[in-house]
């Protein structure tokens, strides 16, 4: 009984926040994947089908080294107070919040190290929150009007540190932190895995933590394993609110939102690695869990009991974590894989519906929008392009340059690259993107051209762009052969003249 209270009160709680959002017109993107089962979908529309860059943030001021990870987190768009604002982590150590509109600089927060993960927002209490959690091992809570540890009242805001922080020592893995509600009250989680390779006191743990947002008490731990855990997402295992967390080492674990404890016999596990994260739906009344799998598949299973519904085959690896797109009686997922392709398949069943393909690895994740009224999906991909893509049939309906990567080259499989995050704001659709040049870009109606729009072909498209070099290339070659040939024969012309 309680437990079915539990739950109707989770869904009283959404309704009401749906009815404000409908009553504000605003429709905000709080968290990584839009919402805490991490379904990637935004209900954001943008009536007209072809966007422009509306700004691009200036690159962080200090960008060292390549190592795993990411050089800048997904990002949240909210407003508060009449503040519409873009926040995102950045490689350079440091959170940074922009007007959503204009991309002038509003506030700038420095942790001890990278922030990968993306920022959550919530208002706790009445009060609005920012939490954010840093490689450095610690979560932060921050005024998101001022980026500030004080409140609105001026009292301190609160950090917790979940292991000491050194510069000697590796940095943490962290996912995506979120808030969702528990019996009728917000709980924050987030995951993180401590990685302390010192000689002496050596530390590989992983796990999910549980805090009161307002106060930063440490409400529960769920440990994970050795290796790094993805973010956590909020759904249900029968009437019992539960949080879903994938171990790298290729198990899938369901931990009860209340007080940490399994709810599985034992975890669902795999064969090989994991590094999507999972995402919750109920379809046609099944609790169902998404998610990608090194073993060259794309995973669903049963939420209530950890069985295997199907298993989709795609030959490469699936990084990406499933969005999920309902259409009438359909549900579809759709993610990316190692082959750059993005690939939709039945939700109940796993047969493919479609599969588009590009010239670069699909490892974000999707997100849900709406474009000129056709259901859209919006997905970054490793070409220095934003895809957005027909829901419905895969056809390209435009792709938008996100900038350059930083070095020379990325290590495959080593980095999950950020994902699109979608929302409206004061009646105004956009469309943000941190790129893999540490920049983030941000799309709207009335933007300036970017090189946004349909390609002009299948072929070019199919190329990802790289046609005119060839061309280009070609024609150098041959001009260069060319002059070694007519200078050569000059040569010869002129020793036969001198005999």
């Amino acid at each position: 009984m309680l437990a079915r209270c539990a739950v109707i009160i989770l869904m009283l709680s959404c309704a009401a926040g749906a009815r404000a959002e409908r009553q504000t017109g605003d429709l905000p993107w709080p968290m990584f994947a839009g919402n805490p089962a991490r379904d990637g979908n935004s209900r954001v529309a943008f009536p007209a089908a072809t966007l422009g860059r509306l700004w691009k943030s200036s690159a962080p001021d200090v960008v060292y080294q390549y190592r795993d990870g990411q050089t800048g987190s997904s990002a949240s768009i909210v407003s508060v107070a009449g503040k519409d604002m873009v926040i995102a982590g950045s490689y350079d150590r440091s959170v940074y919040a922009y007007d959503a509109f204009t991309g002038d600089p509003i506030w700038r927060f420095t942790t001890g190290d990278a922030v990968t993960a993306a920022p959550c927002f919530a208002v706790i209490d009445g009060e609005p929150m920012l939490f954010v959690a840093s490689t450095d091992r610690t979560i932060y809570a921050l005024n998101p009007l001022t980026g500030k540890q004080r409140d609105s009242k001026g009292g301190q805001m609160w950090t917790h540190q979940l292991y000491k922080w050194a510069d000697t020592v590796a940095p943490a893995f962290v996912g995506d932190p979120m808030v969702a509600e528990v019996d009728g009250a917000p709980v924050l989680f987030v995951s993180m895995w401590i990685n302390d390779k010192k000689s002496k006191g050596n530390v590989q743990e992983s796990a999910v933590y549980a805090f009161e947002p307002a106060s930063g008490r440490l409400l529960w731990k769920a440990a994970v394993g050795s290796g790094f855990a993805t973010a956590p997402a909020f759904g249900q295992v029968k009437d019992e609110p539960a949080i879903f967390v994938v171990h790298a080492a290729g198990a899938v674990h369901a931990f009860s939102a209340r007080d940490g404890k399994p709810l599985w016999r034992e975890p669902f596990a795999t064969q090989y690695e994991i590094r999507s994260g999972v995402s919750f739906a109920e379809v046609d009344g099944r609790r169902l869990l998404f998610f990608g799998s090194r073993l060259f598949s794309a995973v669903c299973i049963d939420a209530d009991s950890a069985a295997p519904v199907w298993d989709c085959q795609v030959g490469t690896w699936v990084d990406s974590t499933p969005a999920v797109y309902r259409n009438g009686g359909r549900t579809a997922v759709i993610f990316g894989d190692y082959h750059k392709v993005l690939h939709s398949v039945d939700a109940l069943t796993g047969k493919r519906l479609w599969s588009y393909q590009a010239d670069g690895h699909f490892c974000a994740s999707p997100t849900i929008i709406e474009l000129g009224g056709r259901a859209a999906v919006a997905m970054p991909c490793l070409d220095d392009h934003m895809y957005i893509v027909d829901a419905e049939d895969g056809t390209c309906l435009l792709r938008a340059y996100t900038g350059g990567f930083l070095w020379s080259h990325y290590q495959r499989g080593a980095a999950v690259w950020s994902s699109a995050a979608a929302a409206k704001l004061g009646g105004q659709p956009i469309l943000a993107v941190t790129s893999y040049d540490a920049c983030v870009y941000v799309f709207g109606l009335g933007g300036r051209d970017a090189n946004v729009g349909a390609p002009s072909n299948s072929f070019v498209d199919a190329l990802g762009g790289k046609l005119a070099a060839l061309i280009f290339g070609a024609a150098v070659a041959a001009v260069l052969v060319y002059n070694v040939v007519r200078i050569a024969r000059k040569r010869n012309a002129g020793g036969g003249r001198a005999v």
